[in-house]
């Protein structure tokens, strides 16, 4: 009799929890946080008239700075495109290989429906397939990241250096102040939202999330209902794969340059925790453990499996000859 889900040493409401809780923390890994300008950078007010070279040098360098905004953004966009590309290229190949895109006889195909998705839920190549679909959105979502960061550098050294030389007399006729828009967005500059913080990251990474857990689920069905070897050794293969892309996106999203102060986690203020932009990643790098942590359950029998069959497959020591000649 083959094993189901009632047989699974794992509770289900466990394996729900679990995958939710991974959830969280992916959400948090991905999500962006505040960037300031360290204050010995921050420079101070001019009292004097700007020199007419001065002035059409920092339009110039202003007119730049905001090109390269606008090639970011275009980049982007195109990284997102080629996220959906890729991806959705890959789906279809695996569903074509498993003749999911073709028509069934109407009589059988509930049955053999039903049997296709186990088989599927529970199959090393769609481990491979969600592995190779979690590396290559992590590797688009660190572009995406860079470019981001490369934005939040630009949007400072304006906010800081550019923008302030028109706000001394900037002032309607009304009484009313202009604010610019790189300054205005950072307002208030002491506290920030979390909440727009975490919605940008989903809208952001949101295929990368549904990849990454659906990733888990096989993994998890791989790892309680496979018992041979080679299959346990992909399935743990795959798993190191994905976590090591996820710590290079966490690197690369969540360093930047020394000049700045990043938040330490996105529920902090930044008032309250930050770091040195080389150490941004430094609390994240902990919930990538803590994340893995929570999978132990599924990578420990893998584990133990393969360390089982790996003694048993050693070679036996040879057995010293007692025999004596006799003379």
């Amino acid at each position: 009799m083959k094993p189901t889900l009632d047989h699974y040493p794992v509770k289900l409401w466990i394996r729900v929890t679990l995958l939710a809780l991974s959830f969280v923390v992916l959400l948090l890994l991905s999500s962006t946080n505040a960037v300031k300008l360290k204050d010995e950078y921050v420079p101070k007010p001019s009292q004097g008239e700007l020199s007419k070279e001065l002035k059409e040098l920092i339009q110039q360098e202003h007119a730049t700075a905001v090109g390269e905004i606008k090639t970011s953004l275009e980049q982007m966009d195109t990284w997102y495109h080629y996220k959906f590309i890729l991806i959705g290229g890959v789906i279809a190949l695996f569903l074509g290989h498993f003749s999911l895109l073709g028509k069934q006889e109407e009589s059988a195909a509930p049955r053999s429906s039903e049997r296709l998705l186990e088989t599927v839920l529970v199959s090393n190549r769609t481990g491979a397939m969600l592995t190779l679909i979690c590396v290559v959105a992590f590797v688009i979502d660190m572009h995406i990241r860079s470019n981001i960061n490369g934005i939040q550098h630009l949007g400072q050294w304006i906010s800081n250096y550019v923008e302030p030389v028109y706000l001394q007399a900037s002032v309607d006729t009304a009484g009313v102040r202009f604010i610019p828009w790189e300054t205005f967005i950072r307002l208030p500059k002491e506290t920030s939202s979390t909440i727009y913080t975490i919605s940008f990251s989903i809208q952001l990474h949101y295929m990368t999330m549904i990849g990454y857990i659906l990733f888990l689920v096989v993994f998890q069905n791989v790892s309680m209902r496979n018992k041979r070897a080679n299959r346990q050794q992909i399935a743990v293969i795959g798993f190191v794969l994905v976590h090591l892309s996820l710590l290079a996106f966490i690197i690369v999203a969540h360093t930047v340059r020394d000049t700045f102060n990043v938040g330490c986690f996105p529920l902090i203020p930044l008032k309250v925790c930050s770091l040195s932009g080389s150490q941004g990643s430094t609390y994240y790098v902990i919930a990538w453990l803590f994340l893995i942590v929570l999978n132990l359950p599924y990578l420990y029998p893998p584990l133990s499996r393969l360390h089982s069959g790996m003694r048993a497959t050693e070679p036996e020591a040879a057995t010293p000859n007692t025999s004596t000649d006799t003379i």
